[in-house]
This record gives C-alpha cells, structure tokens and sequence, in this order.
C-alpha cells in the first residue's frame, strides 16, 4: 500500500468517517443476511467519498444488491457459490 492509505477495520454502521474524508477505495464485509447492512453503509460513505471512489461490498448471493448504493450506480455484481460482491462506482454522464 501506498504510504498515505488508511486502513480502517470496523463494525459496519458503528464507525463514521472523519470530516473532510476523501475515501477513493471502500471494502465492506457485513453480515451477509442482514439487509439493514446496505443502509448502514450507506449513512457511512455518504460525504466520504472521492469523485471516482469504488465502494466493493461482499454480500449473500441469495440477496440481490441494490442498483444504488448512495450516490454511485452498480458496475458489477459477480457471484460464486453463496457469496458475492457488488462493485458500485459513480454513475457514468449519459452520451
């Protein structure tokens, strides 16, 4: 890792970012069958987050993940066995 990266372990929905945080890479591990875990990450990057920030949330494949998470759209949702991720970015300016 670079010498300026944080690295941040916490209890999804306990730990709020400090002010003025400019996150450009967020990886999130909540319990898998909890769907209030969305909100919560939510309410947590929501401010905290660089303009090209990649928020990457491992999730239960028997959930689907929301198309939005925040400000940023769903680039990819990959699947193997009863895990997945979700990769959100900000949404693409339309053409």
């Amino acid at each position: 890792m670079r010498e300026d990266a944080t690295l941040v372990t916490a209890v999804v929905g306990r730990w709020r970012p400090p002010a003025g945080a400019a996150y450009t890479l967020v990886v999130a591990d909540p319990p898998y069958d909890d769907p209030a875990a969305w909100d919560a990450i939510r309410e947590t990057i929501d401010c905290s987050l660089a303009p090209h920030a990649f928020v990457v949330v491992e999730h239960s494949a028997r959930i689907e993940a929301p198309e939005r998470l925040g400000e940023l759209q769903q680039w990819r949702d990959r699947r193997q066995g009863d895990g997945a991720v979700a990769i959100y970015r900000p949404a693409e300016e339309p053409a």
